[in-house]
């Protein structure tokens, strides 16, 4: 069960390494197409557009994982053990509501694609496909930020602790 859940838990790291794998090739496609003139492949460029963008909220959800999202802690760093994880509480409970918020205005956004059978240019995918990852990336990022709380208020995590140097001198 535990590797289970550990997997679920990478599972944006997982898919994170897909993707960049069919951005590489979709480059290669869009290179080597070009050397041809008059041959190039108009999808290839959508394709890796789209295929960016899911990346782009895969990595925001896998960075809550490492501790490597964007976090103001230049002050915070230095307080004492207990304001700081007091600082770490309310800051992922704020980045929460932020997702919640950006999550329902993604999920009325998908809905009205699907009402009105939106599509994109070249590739004619439904927008909704292409719009989706951000709503799986604020789901994602939501659970992530949500067992990071948990473990901050039980004593198993730090937080603001980003790298090996700020552990060594904790110690």
């Amino acid at each position: 069960m535990k590797k289970v859940l550990r997997f679920l838990y990478n599972l944006d790291k997982y898919l994170g390494i897909i993707i960049v794998a069919c951005i590489f090739f979709d480059v290669c496609l869009q290179v080597i197409s070009r050397l041809a003139p008059g041959n190039s492949i108009p999808w290839t460029v959508e394709a890796g557009e789209m295929l960016l963008g899911a990346l782009i909220w895969l990595g925001l959800s896998a960075g809550v994982t490492d501790n490597s999202h964007i976090v103001l802690d230049l002050v915070v760093k230095k307080l004492p053990k207990r304001p700081k994880k007091v600082f770490g509480i309310i800051s992922n409970f704020m980045f929460m509501v932020y997702m919640f918020a950006l999550a329902y205005f993604v999920y009325g956004l998908l809905l009205h694609y699907l009402r009105i059978d939106s599509k994109s240019v070249i590739l004619e995918l439904s927008l909704f496909v292409v719009r989706l990852p951000i709503f799986i990336g604020c789901i994602a990022r939501i659970i992530k930020l949500t067992i990071k709380q948990y473990r901050v208020i039980a004593g198993k995590e730090e937080m603001f602790v980003d790298s090996i140097d700020d552990l060594v001198k904790e110690d």
